[in-house]
């Protein structure tokens, strides 16, 4: 349970939203988790500092204007490892595009003109989620910008789209 603790006593806690005491044999207390996203990792393109935040996430795995990049992170609602899997395999055939047209680099763009809504990134509401939502990419609220909870159909976006669409560039 979390919650803010009023006062203990010798059979439980006195929490701040309950009316009763909460019994307890075992309290765990917790400061609180901070989320990093990257593990904290300050990101750099040509030796100038990326500010994460500002970035959106494409098919959940990729940050614009960020070349070669790729993020790990699954779904909220079922097996972390479905779509890490997914975005593994997804990740391996851009590399093997890339090598195969000789391509340097590339990376997911956002125009100006797309007029991308900016979302927070996880829909969670978590204490530990929340306090560290500003340090992380945005969504929008468009495909590919925005994170899907569905296995089926990110499962057709990775495995049968193509790799080109008209927000992937590849440089040569």
């Amino acid at each position: 349970m979390t919650d803010h603790i009023v006062k203990f006593s010798k059979t439980g806690i006195q929490l701040q939203q309950q009316e009763k005491e909460l019994p307890a044999d075992i309290i765990v207390t917790a400061t609180g988790l901070n989320l990093l996203f990257g593990g904290g990792i300050q990101f750099k393109v040509d030796k100038e500092v990326l500010n994460v935040p500002s970035k959106f996430v494409y098919k959940g795995f990729m940050l614009n204007n960020l070349p070669n990049l790729f993020v790990g992170g699954g779904y909220t609602n079922a097996s972390w490892t479905l779509k890490v899997d997914l975005t593994n395999k997804y990740a391996c055939r851009l590399i093997k595009h890339s090598q195969k047209i000789q391509a340097r680099y590339f990376q997911p763009e956002v125009s100006l003109d797309d007029e991308m809504e900016s979302r927070q990134l996880l829909d969670l509401t978590s204490g530990y989620v929340q306090r560290s939502l500003n340090s992380f990419p945005r969504q929008s609220n468009f495909v590919p910008w925005c994170l899907s909870q569905n296995y089926l159909f990110d499962k057709y976006m990775f495995e049968y789209r193509s790799l080109q669409d008209s927000y992937m560039k590849f440089y040569h």
